[in-house]
């Protein structure tokens, strides 16, 4: 296949702009008002897989010069054209997908006669084949599917994950070990968490940490390089269990855990580097990201049960040991958060906050002075209590339909069937889950119904991928008490991009990294994430970008150890591989 390459040396002392600047956005915003119900039939253009294949080199920058050592290329597939851009339209953006036969055999009573756990899962190409897989978490009955090029996907559990025993709550994917394949790391409610090694093809086999054997709560995981020295270290979001849990009593939840990286998938116990109100919180979902703008890993914490318990925790890092900023920062937001999105809202290059709970959303939306303040009510960014919206789960900000601005993903569903009828805290059987469409002018407004999204189970986790490699997102949603689905995109004219990274070292896919795109004064900015969005679930490692009617914008990467790279006039409708030598 061919393939285009763009080379770049290392941009000594380039970084980003400080003013951000006009806020235009790209003119091709416009949705479809009225779509029928969605249908059946498969989008009319499935891209082959682009070959990555490096072709050549370039040279390390003189280091004399005192600019970083490093080199990158990026390496693009070929441009892909929608097929048809009036189906979007006329049937609408999304489509139920089939999944075919052994998606459709899902085990969904997998814990009988108990409460079900919250319900994660895992997207990534587990077998390099350049097709997503999808990992469901299952309390004891986890069910690993392998993608096809025909938008299949294939239960291979038995053959690659093997008969495991573990409680599963929720997981991440990263190449821990660094041997060039994505291995998983699995939270457990009621065992020891465990990580899984890939051996390279896809087959998985549990491997021995060196992880605490009391991680009885444990509700999410998520990777970065907490201490700079190029591995991937590891948190568990700690939650409750059944072993001694009562927030009414204002009793401490299940501890969270923070692990150093040794090496060769050995981990060490690093939980004394936090402080107390980060490891006695009940944590749902726990991020890695730089609050700051110093360059290093951060973490933010959703927590549930906040008015009675601790409220979220912002911890600011200094070489690897955390300071509690939460009220300084004002993200101490105290509610009874579940789910966590990451995004810039409002163009200043810093993360904003989606957090879902119950009975309200909150987006905390950072602010010049270092502080972040809560606009989900000025940005229309509210639950329907009118078709029964109260209990919010799993929550993303990604640009569904690549115009330019990042859309809202919230999933709804019961909490516990005993609760239905609470007339202070509503909490019925159906809960439609939603999509927050962003205008122009900033403020949001709820599609999920004429979008063909709006499904009302017990959500719990969701991850935005692009599955049929069409360059639109496709949402894959993991609820209780049902099978998971499939909503596969159908593509547009907008334009958009895909941005994946390697580097040489110990953190080969480069989570941690900051993708900035550029045209004229408006700029774009993206994160990679190993877990710590969403809820209890892991979407791909890779960056993508909606952009309207742009046809090129310039790239910036900001390696996780500073160093950056730009590539100008970068072609859009398409995945790119930026190699760091």
């Amino acid at each position: 296949m061919m393939l285009w390459i763009l080379t770049a040396l290392a941009c000594t002392g380039k970084a980003p702009p400080d003013d951000p600047g006009e806020t235009a956005i790209p003119s091709d915003s416009a949705r479809p008002d009225t779509a029928p119900p969605v249908d059946t039939q498969p989008p009319a253009d499935t891209a082959p897989p682009i070959d990555t294949a490096p072709t050549e080199t370039a040279p390390p920058e003189d280091t004399d010069t005192g600019a970083p050592a490093f080199g990158a290329r990026l390496e693009a597939g070929e441009p892909i054209t929608c097929l048809d851009e009036a189906a979007r339209a006329s049937l609408g953006p999304y489509w139920l997908a089939d999944g075919g036969a052994d998606w459709q055999a899902q085990l969904v009573d997998y814990d009988a006669g108990n409460r079900p756990p919250g319900r994660g899962l895992i997207v990534e190409d587990f077998d390099g084949d350049d097709w997503l897989d999808i990992l469901l978490l299952n309390m004891g009955a986890d069910q690993l599917y392998m993608g096809r090029p025909d938008q299949t996907w294939v239960d291979e559990t038995a053959a690659r994950w093997g008969d495991a025993v573990d409680y599963s709550m929720a997981g991440a994917a990263a190449d821990v070990d660094a041997d060039g394949d994505l291995d998983v790391v699995v939270a457990n409610r009621g065992q020891a968490n465990r990580l899984y090694l890939n051996d390279g093809t896809g087959n998985f086999t549990p491997h021995d940490a060196g992880f605490l054997d009391g991680a009885w709560g444990s509700v999410g995981a998520a990777l970065a390089d907490m201490d700079a020295d190029g591995d991937l270290d590891l948190f568990f979001s700690g939650h409750w269990s059944t072993v001694n849990w009562d927030y009414a009593a204002e009793l401490p939840g299940e501890p969270s855990e923070l692990y150093e990286n040794l090496g060769a998938g050995a981990f060490a116990d690093a939980s004394a580097r936090l402080p107390r109100a980060a490891t006695e919180a009940y944590t749902f979902v726990a991020a890695w990201t730089d609050l700051n703008g110093d360059g290093a890993q951060d973490l933010y914490l959703a927590n549930d049960h906040g008015p009675v318990s601790t409220p979220n925790v912002a911890l600011h890092n200094h070489d690897g040991t955390f300071l509690d900023v939460s009220a300084d920062t004002h993200l101490d937001r105290s509610t009874l958060a579940m789910g966590l999105g990451i995004g810039d809202i409002n163009d200043d290059l810093t993360p904003d906050f989606l957090m879902s709970g119950w009975g309200e959303l909150s987006l905390m939306e950072s602010a010049p002075d270092g502080t972040w303040y809560d606009s989900a009510l000025s940005r229309n960014l509210m639950p329907d209590e009118s078709v029964s919206q109260h209990v919010s789960w799993g929550t993303e900000l990604a640009d569904l339909d690549n115009d330019g601005r990042l859309d809202a993903v919230i999933n709804f569903g019961q909490w516990d069937s005993s609760d239905a009828n609470d007339e202070d805290k509503p909490d019925p059987a159906l809960q439609p889950d939603e999509v927050f469409w962003q205008h122009n002018d900033g403020h949001f407004e709820p599609v999920g119904l004429t979008w063909g999204v709006a499904d009302a189970t017990r959500s719990r986790g969701v991850v935005l991928a692009d599955l049929n490699r069409d360059g639109f997102l496709d949402l894959v949603k993991a609820p209780l008490d049902s099978p998971a689905t499939i909503h596969l995109s159908r593509c547009g004219a907008a334009s958009w991009l895909s941005v994946s990274l390697h580097q040489p070292g110990t953190n080969p896919d480069a989570v941690g990294a900051t993708l900035i795109a550029e045209h004229g004064s408006r700029r774009y900015v993206r994160w990679v994430h190993a877990g710590g969005t969403s809820l209890s679930s892991s979407g791909p490692l890779a960056a993508h970008f909606g952009f309207g009617d742009l046809d090129v914008v310039d790239l910036t990467v900001i390696w996780p150890d500073g160093d950056q790279h730009t590539f100008e006039d970068v072609s859009l409708r398409r995945r790119v591989l930026v190699v760091r030598e």
